[in-house]
């Protein structure tokens, strides 16, 4: 891969193709092997420089921190999650890096939104300076 990306002439359309596809594969859990990923990115990085695969590294970065949120948040709600008899996972992303326009503006059944509340309010007694933005195109429920 590294061998044909050397002999590209769009350099940037493969860049831009790559963050858009990462993206949906690490958002999904769809990738096979992160260590392979992550290995794709260092080849890069020695191609190309550390400016433009930083906004590839820094998604790889989310998506760790995002679990590492999520467990600190069922760790503090255990109890509410329990009592509504619900399980929620949430992706915390960085705004500038990942390659995703404003989301769909919509309304949420009452489970959904509740938790999203419950969320948001832990959230933000955690983060006072940040603001979520919630991408609902980019993710699943289960019902």
């Amino acid at each position: 891969l590294i061998k044909l990306f050397c002999c590209l002439n769009g350099r940037d359309e493969f860049i831009t193709a790559y963050e858009i596809l990462l993206a949906d594969r690490l958002l999904n859990k769809l990738s096979v092997n992160d260590e392979a990923e992550e290995d794709v990115i260092k080849k890069l990085q020695v191609e190309c420089g550390n400016n433009i695969v930083s906004k590839i590294k820094t998604m790889f970065s989310d998506v760790s921190k995002s679990k590492e949120l999520v467990k600190d948040f069922v760790e503090h709600n255990k109890g509410a999650l329990t009592q509504m008899n619900k399980e929620m996972s949430v992706q915390i992303l960085s705004t500038s890096q990942w390659p995703f326009q404003e989301s769909l503006k919509l309304t949420l059944p009452s489970p959904v939104g509740n938790m999203r509340v419950i969320f948001t309010n832990w959230y933000d007694r955690k983060y006072k300076n940040r603001t979520l933005v919630p991408l609902y195109d980019k993710g699943s429920v289960v019902l």
